[in-house]
Formats: C-alpha cells, sequence, structure tokens
C-alpha cells in the first residue's frame, strides 16, 4: 500500500513495536501482518522515522551542534 497511514496503523505498529523489549528490535513482519497491504520495510521505516518515542523531534542542543574538542 502506497497511501497515507492511518492513524489505525501507526497505534497498531505503536502497540506491538512498543511489547518489543528494549534490548531486541520489534518484529517488522509480523507487525507487517496485522497491517494488511504494508511490506515488513515500511513498518520498519514508519517505526524508525516516525513512531519511535525515543526520536528526538526539537531542535539541536548546543552539545550536538558544537564539534568534538
Amino acid at each position: 500500500s502506497k497511501g497515507p497511514w492511518t492513524s489505525a496503523e501507526d497505534d497498531k505498529i505503536r502497540e506491538m513495536a512498543g511489547a518489543t523489549a528494549a534490548d531486541k528490535a520489534p518484529k517488522y513482519s509480523a507487525i507487517a501482518n496485522e497491517l494488511p497491504g504494508r511490506s515488513p520495510k515500511q513498518v520498519r521505516e514508519r517505526w524508525q522515522n516516525e513512531l519511535d518515542p525515543t526520536i528526538k523531534k526539537g531542535p539541536w542542543t548546543e552539545e550536538e551542534v558544537r564539534p568534538p574538542s
């Protein structure tokens, strides 16, 4: 499926990927099986680029901008 992601799809990804232990990657193929028309690659990219709660979306901090000494 190449259409926009629905909130129901996002909720399912959050539910299933968020239930994975912190030291293990989510089973994207299992999640994709629950989302007809979506491939494991699409699910992985959606999680890693948009939905993962550990993603920082704010402005860069001074430490991130400053080159290492």
